[in-house]
């Protein structure tokens, strides 16, 4: 695991230098637009607030239901041609949107401010702004905090593929390059090593089923021979997509309006909005503007009532950030019925190392692999454990 390491330690440096080469210039601008009023922007308006307290900050944002609008206490949201009232000597623009960067670039340039762009466009080959930068200076000095929990978590990994996955992945999270190269695995959810030991009376929670889709491949694995399906998704919109899915109308299949966790109860987040791709529970952030109320349970709690008669033997979790919460209100059943399961472990940083970590705690008997199922390596790598 030498290259991890020595990935990990010059992608610090290297962020390093940059953070204060970008603060620098930031320093020396009046006024500091952000181009994204999305999580990733919210993230980067909290640094800047605390780094920066008496500039003029603001987000602008195609999104007219956040124009008007305070995203972060004392930062408002704005129409993107409020930047035509200022000059380019007193405005840094930062784009703070994972989506949409190419595109605000290119608006940027339209109006003739790419000087005014931060980080500059020569030193953003890849098109990934400043949330993303902010991201990877964070993620380098987090993971050389955390050294030796990737070392073992490398040591738990029990084939080659797994491992270069998970130095892959480093990569990604603390340099520019984010490609999978040979790592793309498909299909998602189940590999060779999960669909070999597919039976007959499967148990299938869906945690985070979105409209379906992965439930839909796993009656495909199953040739529609199981037992039992739960599917879980807490967005109230897109659950009604799943409830109205008619592939899944059949009496094994059960879904509920709710969220996996750690605890029963209310909790605040954001649903799925265009580009974004995900409904996320508001934790990372006590300011983020929260437009929805979702239910969560733990699943030991549905278990203990009697709402999940079966218990699982196959899990799969993609639950937006969540997934160590909902991991830790299933010890039971993992300490009891030791279901297969599949993590998605790209949400948070720490999920490198803290979910593995957390699961052999629990069950020291589950093998373990990493797969990567996207092209880019910050998105659907997953942790399977069986």
């Amino acid at each position: 695991m030498r290259d991890m390491e020595d990935l990990i330690l010059q992608g610090q440096r290297s962020n390093d230098k940059k953070y204060e080469r970008y603060m620098s210039i930031l320093a020396d601008k009046r006024v500091l637009a952000l181009f994204g009023a999305g999580r990733e922007g919210v993230k980067v308006a909290e640094c800047l607030v605390g780094a920066f307290p008496d500039k003029e900050i603001f987000f602008l944002d195609n999104d007219t239901a956040k124009q008007g609008k305070e995203v972060v206490p004392g930062i408002c949201c704005y129409p993107p041609d409020k930047i035509r009232a200022f000059s380019a000597n007193e405005l840094a623009l930062l784009n703070t949107t994972l989506f949409y960067v190419e595109e605000i670039q290119d608006y940027i340039a339209d109006m003739g401010l790419v000087e005014c762009l931060v980080p500059p466009l020569k030193e953003d080959p890849y098109h990934r702004g400043f949330a993303s930068f902010l991201y990877r200076a964070r993620n380098a000095g987090l993971y050389a905090s955390h050294l030796p929990e990737l070392r073992e978590v490398a040591g738990l990994l029990v084939d080659d593929e797994s491992l270069r996955v998970l130095v892959g992945a480093v990569k990604c999270r603390v340099s520019d390059d984010n490609l999978t190269g040979e790592l793309l695995s498909l299909p998602q959810y189940f590999p060779s090593e999960i669909r070999g030991l597919l039976g007959r009376d499967e148990v299938f929670y869906d945690c985070g089923a979105y409209i379906g889709d992965t439930t839909e491949a796993f009656l495909e694995q199953t040739n529609g021979i199981f037992q039992a399906v739960y599917a879980f998704e807490m967005d109230p919109a897109i659950f009604k997509r799943l409830e109205s899915n008619r592939r899944l109308i059949d009496s094994r299949i059960s879904i509920f309006p709710i969220g996996i966790s750690d605890r029963n109860g209310e909790v605040d987040f954001t649903p799925m909005s265009e580009g974004d791709g995900s409904s996320y529970v508001i934790r990372f952030s006590g300011n983020f503007i929260a437009s929805g109320v979702a239910q969560l349970r733990s699943l030991d709690s549905l278990r203990d009532k009697g709402v999940l008669a079966e218990p699982a033997t196959f899990i799969k979790m993609d639950i937006e950030g969540a997934e160590m919460d909902a991991l830790c209100g299933m010890k039971h059943m993992l300490r009891s019925h030791k279901p297969k399961l599949a993590v998605c472990v790209y949400h948070k940083p720490e999920d490198l190392w803290e979910i593995p970590l957390f699961i052999h705690e629990v069950v020291p008997e589950y093998r373990m692999i990493l797969r990567q199922h996207s092209p880019l390596m910050d998105k659907d790598t997953v942790l399977y454990a069986f």
